[in-house]
């Protein structure tokens, strides 16, 4: 007796049908679904964001950023007394320091960001690389 398999044409008996997804790797999926779309045209809109999410260039960016940007916040001592960034930096260059949140800079919004960014860059960055090489 022959039973049909996920393709349609029949399986001989004692033989499993094969998965849908049978010969698609992890990495395949994961890009399928970033590429997925609701309608015509719909993932062109998303393509400039995936493919500066997925650039190299990016990356040396970002982390070029946060090198900068922990020089900084090891050059300015951090969680000080507001008196002491006055005595130390003057008026002007306190209120810009506090604009910018220096002085709890690790905790700051900017910097957050900056780390979600290098995440999200890592991650596309591997899907978009590895889909490619990834076998399991």
């Amino acid at each position: 007796m022959l039973e049909a398999s996920a393709h349609g044409s029949p399986a001989p008996q004692g033989v499993l049908p094969r998965a849908p997804f049978s010969g698609i790797y992890p990495a395949t999926l994961w890009r399928k679904a970033l590429n997925m779309t609701t309608g015509k045209g719909a993932s062109d809109l998303f393509k400039p964001v995936r493919d500066l999410l997925a650039s190299v260039k990016l990356t040396v960016v970002v982390l070029i950023c946060l090198a900068l940007t922990s020089i900084i916040g090891t050059l300015i001592p951090q969680n000080e007394s507001p008196s002491a960034y006055l005595r130390a930096y003057g008026e002007l260059w306190y209120r810009v320091f506090f604009i910018l949140d220096i002085f709890d800079m690790y905790h700051s919004w900017w910097f957050r960001l900056l780390l979600v960014i290098l995440g999200a860059n890592v991650v596309f960055c591997s899907i978009d690389r590895l889909s490619s090489t990834w076998k399991i």
